[in-house]
């Protein structure tokens, strides 16, 4: 009991070097080494089971973008408490956002009884980029691919946002240059119906939207090479028109904003 006490403080503490390994991070091996030098002799499975046991997990650590404002996130997030509550019922509550993706393909896991499964690839870095609104509330989203991505583009999106519902639109969306243009807010002037709200500066993960991208990586596109931009534009079409509501609704959640962590 108390070298399971002591074994969670090191994981906790996280600094092998100080004990002697030449490794960032510990891993089930180093952490086994450390235990048969003091005299308990186990499997690597064995430790993979006790660090479960005890509510760790081996996962792939995030971005925290350190130039983020903290005191501007709580302010936004507030804020659409806000918004949730005395906006919501009067118009659509969007958050959009651009994703860019590559013919050549991008890795991904897979269940194979191969060693190392591979992917042909000619190594093209042509790429396709989509414009995409989520409607958490509902379970909607709307999706544009093109080649290219500018100020006349997001023009072209918010007029298909527009066309697609009678009811005032309020969009989150981050501050890309493309999304905060003279042509861009003259456009808005014109269309009263449709708002645009700012995220705070580094903040992806305050957007519901982030999560519809690595969903479509991981269920569409990745270990796949595609032949020419066509060919990817028409895949991400079919794709994102067909993306049942309840998917939309459970990845793209308010949750990341609401409940962060």
């Amino acid at each position: 009991e108390k070298t399971k006490r002591k074994l969670t403080k090191l994981i906790d503490e996280d600094k092998p070097r100080k004990h002697g390994f030449n490794v960032a991070h510990w891993d089930c091996r180093e952490l086994r080494i450390w235990l048969v030098r003091r005299g308990f002799f186990v499997s690597q499975e064995t430790v993979r089971r006790a660090l479960i046991e005890n509510r760790f997990r081996y996962v792939k650590t995030g971005y925290e973008l350190a130039r983020a404002n903290k005191a501007e996130q709580a302010r936004f997030v507030s804020g659409f408490k806000r918004v949730l509550r005395y906006v919501a019922p009067k118009t659509l509550i969007a958050f959009a956002d651009e994703m860019n993706a590559k013919l050549h393909p991008k890795q991904g896991y897979v269940w194979t009884r191969k060693k190392k499964p591979t992917v042909a690839t000619h190594d093209s870095h042509k790429r396709v980029y989509t414009a995409a609104a989520v409607i958490p509330a509902t379970g909607r989203d709307i999706a544009q691919t093109t080649n290219k991505f500018n100020q006349h583009e997001f023009i072209r999106f918010l007029r298909l946002l527009l066309s697609g519902t009678r009811k005032r639109i309020t969009l989150f969306v981050d501050g890309m240059r493309a999304h905060n243009t003279p042509k861009v807010k003259q456009f808005l002037q014109q269309n009263k119906r449709i708002k645009l709200k700012f995220l705070p500066k580094y903040s992806p993960q305050l957007n519901p939207v982030e999560h519809l991208w690595a969903y479509t990586r991981q269920k569409r596109i990745n270990n796949i090479e595609f032949k020419n931009q066509h060919s990817l534009r028409t895949t991400l079409r079919h794709w994102f028109n067909n993306t049942p509501p309840n998917i939309i609704k459970r990845v793209c959640s308010y949750n990341c904003i609401l409940k962060p962590g």
